[in-house]
């Protein structure tokens, strides 16, 4: 192997390593208040449209691409509330506006752009638990129905190493070719 193509694949390892967009998801959580905004009867409360930018936005956000995977822990995600259930707690069943909720930094735009509003049903609050920050951005939107947490991204001395590593090994090949 010559020493430019070992310079050229360096250099793009390098570039690669430190320029990945899902480095930066890894670790992300949403949690909403319960799975009903995303249910059957989520789409017909709140309107298919709300749900399915929704649903787009969250998994977007949790992967950093358009594509990936993302763990959804539920006990009955996807199901319809039982009509006699919507009855029984009527007072907690409501399409709730979202507006406003997609101008709210840091995270609001990434999760609600496009979502107007959405159903809240049964649920918690997301907040019960008790703050756990450390080392997180945390935001939690609504009536504590919904709750985005993320990592703080500072990169270590050694991701800024391997990026000017990668940067001087493309001067270096770059500076060879216009030699040779």
């Amino acid at each position: 192997m010559n020493r430019r193509t070992l310079f050229r694949g360096l250099a793009l390892l390098a570039l690669a390593t430190t320029a990945s967009p899902v480095l930066g998801a890894q670790g992300r959580i949403f949690v909403s208040h319960d799975e009903h905004p995303v249910s059957s009867g989520g789409i017909g409360n709140a309107g298919a449209a709300n749900v399915t930018n929704f649903a787009r936005n969250v998994t977007s956000w949790l992967a950093g691409t358009n594509n990936g995977s993302v763990l959804i822990a539920s006990g009955n995600f996807g199901f319809p509330p039982p009509a006699r259930l919507q009855a029984a707690y009527n007072p907690l069943f409501c399409v709730c506006s979202t507006t406003g909720y997609d101008a709210q930094g840091p995270f609001g735009a990434a999760l609600f752009t496009a979502v107007t509003q959405l159903l809240q049903i049964f649920g918690n609050d997301v907040t019960q638990g008790g703050p756990n920050t450390a080392g997180y951005t945390t935001q939690v939107f609504g009536s504590n129905q919904f709750g985005a947490a993320a990592p703080n991204v500072v990169p270590d001395p050694s991701t800024y190493a391997l990026m000017i590593a990668g940067l001087a090994a493309v001067g270096v090949v770059a500076r060879r070719r216009t030699r040779g």
